[in-house]
């Protein structure tokens, strides 16, 4: 990706979508199960989803929507969800979108590892909906915050 390209690209992703707008929620696991049951437990809010089974369509998806949120599980074919997470990070530099790592791992640090390579809040599988509800209002809290600093960037 040439430099212009990635900084336009970077510059559209970073901006938040208005508090009143859609939310866009992009869900990468390779189970389709985990996509429906995270867009049924939020989807009484004003969410779009995007669902993407492997680290090739969630760069697809990105290269072409504006994302706010990210749940990712860790565990991916190809590339590990913390992979991807880190070239989300570094090489597109999409900085503000947050990310929520997923897994059914048990090793008792994967919320430390998520949050020690740029993901912003964890979820444990298998999960209920008041687990999605919990990480969900956090997002939201974040999102609120990105709204006040960007509208005080364009006054």
């Amino acid at each position: 990706m040439s430099e212009d390209i990635q900084s336009k690209s970077q510059n559209n992703h970073e901006k938040p979508t208005r508090e009143t707008g859609e939310i866009r929620i992009l869900i990468v696991d390779d189970e389709p199960l985990i996509h429906e049951l995270i867009s049924s437990f939020i989807s009484k809010r004003e969410a779009k989803y995007f669902f993407a089974t492997a680290p090739s369509e969630a760069f697809g998806i990105l290269r072409n929507h504006k994302i706010d949120c990210i749940f990712m599980d860790l565990v991916l074919p190809g590339r590990s969800g913390i992979g991807l997470t880190k070239m989300i990070r570094n090489i597109y530099g999409y900085k503000s979108i947050y990310i929520i790592g997923m897994t059914g791992l048990f090793g008792g640090r994967e919320a430390e590892e998520c949050a020690a390579h740029g993901m912003n809040d964890f979820l444990r599988k298998p999960f209920k909906a008041e687990n999605v509800a919990e990480v969900f209002q956090r997002f939201q809290k974040y999102r609120s915050k990105l709204i006040i600093k960007y509208s005080a960037k364009e006054e």
